[in-house]
């Protein structure tokens, strides 16, 4: 007898969406994103259902999914290097103020250090890869991404 999707994607999504949104957000500091990603991960898992009802490791596809799926987005070309001054005007007369004071206040507060550390007080990359124990790589990443966030704050 054929197995319906909902018999088979239910209890699957019930063992592993917890696990799988929390590497999915630890990788990429977005709550959305990360949502996103595990959503599309079941969703593959349904269009390949015939083959995953034979696979012998279900919770490790779902990963290496989850895994290939975080990766094509980290290459994606909407996540380049976005300059600070793109993000919007910033008002005249408030040239003076703590960067933190003119940030939009939707912003996560590592997403506000982070801009803070790059922006305000100069640091390399470099540095701010240290301090936070990631690579070079996804530290500039991170920093694109709190920029596009700010900008969307701030245009709203």
């Amino acid at each position: 007898m054929k197995q319906n999707w909902n018999d088979f994607i239910t209890p699957l999504y019930n063992e592993e969406h917890e696990r799988l949104f929390k590497v999915a957000y630890r990788r990429t500091l977005n709550w959305e994103l990360a949502q996103d990603l595990v959503q599309d991960v079941f969703l593959l898992a349904i269009f390949h259902q015939a083959k995953l009802m034979q696979h012998p490791k279900l919770g490790a596809w779902l990963m290496q999914t989850l895994q290939n799926l975080i990766m094509n987005e980290m290459r994606s070309p909407s996540r380049k290097d976005i300059p600070l001054d793109a993000a919007g005007e910033i008002p005249a007369g408030t040239a003076d103020l703590p960067l933190d004071s003119l940030l939009p206040a939707q912003l996560h507060p590592r997403e506000r250090e982070i801009l803070i550390w790059r922006f305000e007080q100069n640091m390399r990359y470099s540095e701010m890869s240290d301090r936070l124990g990631v690579s070079e790589d996804l530290c500039r990443k991170w920093v694109s991404r709190a920029v596009i966030k700010c900008r969307k704050f701030m245009r709203e």
